[in-house]
């Protein structure tokens, strides 16, 4: 049997990004980390651009956008223990082959997240995809 890898507490708190009692993201630390672009993380979001140029600017206030970003976070988290953070921007917007071609930006656009966190499952256990 395979052991499952998980982030736990420890490894999330490298994140930085958000800290336990604070409800605030650091969308400019956030960017900068993974070198996601703000038209990148507009087309991730779904947010308009004013509204992602808000947030580096003032913080994400609404709960549905804290939900959105925090999942975000997850996310390049665990993507970043498979490839250096600074290139999880990259990634997002190459071709896959493990997507029929499609980037990864694209499968997200499109709702598909879960063929992400299976991909990232598919690394974690060692099992062919």
């Amino acid at each position: 049997m395979s052991k499952k890898k998980v982030i736990t507490k420890k490894s999330a708190k490298r994140l930085d990004l958000v800290p336990p009692t604070s409800p605030r993201v650091s969308i400019g630390d956030l960017c900068e980390r993974y070198s996601i672009i703000q038209p990148d993380l507009t087309r991730l979001t779904g947010y308009s651009p004013r509204t992602v140029a808000t947030w580096k600017k003032d913080g994400v206030t609404s709960n549905a956008a804290m939900k959105q970003v925090r999942e975000l976070i997850r996310l390049f988290a665990a993507l970043s223990e498979h490839m250096e953070p600074n290139y999880v921007g990259t990634w997002l917007k190459d071709p896959n082959d493990a997507f029929e071609g499609s980037t990864p930006l694209q499968v997200i656009e499109r709702g598909h997240v879960d063929r992400i966190w299976r991909m990232i499952y598919y690394l974690e256990t060692g099992q062919p995809f």
